[in-house]
């Protein structure tokens, strides 16, 4: 057993190793490569991800997994259960042939650039022999994986382990209606010009980026087409943002965004946990609760602005607006094309667009094709407006260009749990708002560790909810939390 222990830990270990190289390369493409360069990259990922593959399938680790966990009761309970969460990583990914693995690895890191470019021109014919050739390779994958059910469980599960469509699409039902209604309710339209630079902009990330104590010994920030988080290793985690002159606190929001990711990134479980699949999220909608708490439930509260407003009026002298006046800003609620530039009760809207054409993609009831007319009437029929370029339409997430099919739910779930955290927060240390007010950003961090970070993938994401928060997940609490700050 002594033997078969030691294997597993030091193969975890050479594929968080790997997978940490990985990283590096995706983050050096996604910000500073050479435009030169991605034929090359294209080849490196794809052949460290089949390596990555080939370790994590090969019949040395699957027969020590099975030693193991026919044996678990025998086992410490650190060992009990990184057996049990590598047993199911192992079993999913032997159904996915390594060739299969390099051939779409390699068509990823292809296609983002091509995306880029399409995106620059405006231009969705430009990428979409890339998206027909991605949407054909993963519904080769979905094939592989055969998990039952309807075809989009396949990939929704890679994000949200356990999470499957007849589950999610009465949350998504229940959102859209109640959504709809009070976009209609709260639309409203209120302009502001703040005098911001790129150079002021840098300087408000950095404000807050030392009020919730970030170190810059273990993290970086840096600019990139789309802000995106990156962990190379336990010490190494980096975000990236970009600054818009004429949208002069849409960096600011994707910095608090990415720094949610970031702060979850650095404190997953260490020590024994340190190279196992233990130190890692349970799903991505349990990251994006993270991330989306820091942006909308602290950084859009009005007692946030309360206590970050003066710091900002003292170091940035050209800033020419009152505090109500962002507050009110920040918050409006208008119809927008845009998703990342939604407010709070239209974005929702935004992914609920996108899971539906994903999920009928894969029913094989969208010809790719005709994907631009679909988007644009669905963004009408959802949010009451229509992209006027590819642009600002079917070419404004990186998402589908990385092969990143089903992911668009995690936002939403992110965005439920997110609400149920700080109902939590409030139960066990009263007032969520006076804490954000009097910028104790400490204490909600350790709260936030003491009830997710530190459990990392021991339980999956709605027993860790359930855990935390005392329900698993629960739009209701969601619809709560818009009415209670915008009704």
């Amino acid at each position: 057993m002594r033997d078969a222990l030691k294997l597993i830990y030091e193969k975890q270990r050479e594929m968080h190793i790997l997978g940490g190289v990985i990283s590096l390369l995706d983050w050096d493409q996604k910000t500073c490569m050479p435009r030169k360069g991605l034929e090359d990259r294209s080849i490196q990922i794809s052949y460290l991800s089949k390596k990555l593959h080939d370790l994590l399938t090969s019949d040395e680790l699957y027969r020590a997994v099975e030693f193991l966990d026919a044996r678990k009761e025998d086992l410490s309970s650190i060992d009990r259960i990184v057996v049990e969460r590598l047993k199911r990583d192992v079993e999913k990914a032997r159904k996915i042939p390594s060739d299969f693995v390099e051939r779409l690895s390699k068509l990823e890191a292809i296609s983002y650039s091509s995306w880029v470019r399409a995106r620059e021109r405006s231009r969705f014919d430009l990428f979409l022999p890339y998206l027909s050739k991605l949407i054909e390779l993963k519904m080769e994958y979905c094939n592989y994986k055969n998990l039952g059910g309807h075809p989009y469980n396949n990939l929704i599960d890679d994000y949200e382990e356990g999470m499957r469509y007849e589950r999610l699409k009465p949350c998504f039902d229940f959102l859209k209606q109640k959504l709809k209604g009070l976009l209609d309710k709260l639309e409203g339209d209120f302009d502001l010009k703040i005098g911001l630079d790129i150079r002021d902009q840098e300087r408000m990330s950095e404000i807050f980026l030392r009020q919730v104590s970030m170190d810059r010994e273990r993290f970086r920030i840096d600019t990139s087409e789309h802000p995106f988080t990156a962990r190379i290793s336990t010490h190494d985690v980096r975000i990236t943002t970009r600054y818009l002159k004429d949208k002069p606190l849409s960096s600011f929001f994707s910095t608090l965004h990415e720094v949610g990711h970031a702060i979850y990134e650095l404190n997953l479980p260490k020590g024994r946990y340190r190279y196992t699949v233990i130190s890692d999220a349970p799903s991505l909608g349990i990251h994006e609760s993270q991330a989306r708490f820091w942006e909308n439930i602290v950084g859009r509260s009005r007692s946030f602005w309360k206590f970050f407003y003066p710091l900002v009026k003292k170091r940035i002298h050209g800033l020419g607006v009152e505090m109500e006046d962002i507050y009110r800003y920040v918050n409006q609620v208008r119809r927008s094309v845009i998703r990342v530039e939604a407010d709070e009760v239209s974005y929702n809207l935004h992914i609920i667009l996108r899971s539906e054409i994903e999920s009928e993609i894969f029913e094989q009831r969208i010809d790719v094709r005709e994907l631009r007319e679909v988007w644009n009437e669905k963004m009408e029929e959802l949010l009451g407006v229509r992209p006027k370029s590819d642009r600002e339409g079917v070419l404004q997430d990186m998402h589908w260009s990385t092969g990143d099919f089903g992911y668009f739910p995690s936002y939403t779930i992110g965005n439920i749990y997110s609400a149920q955290l700080m109902y939590a927060m409030e139960r066990d240390m009263g007032s969520f708002h006076a804490l954000v007010e009097d910028g104790r950003f400490g204490d909600i961090k350790r709260w936030l560790f003491r009830k997710i970070h530190r459990f990392g993938r021991m339980f999956d994401a709605e027993e860790l909810i359930r855990r935390g928060c005392g329900e698993g997940l629960n739009p209701e609490r969601f619809i709560r939390y818009l009415e209670e700050k915008f009704v």
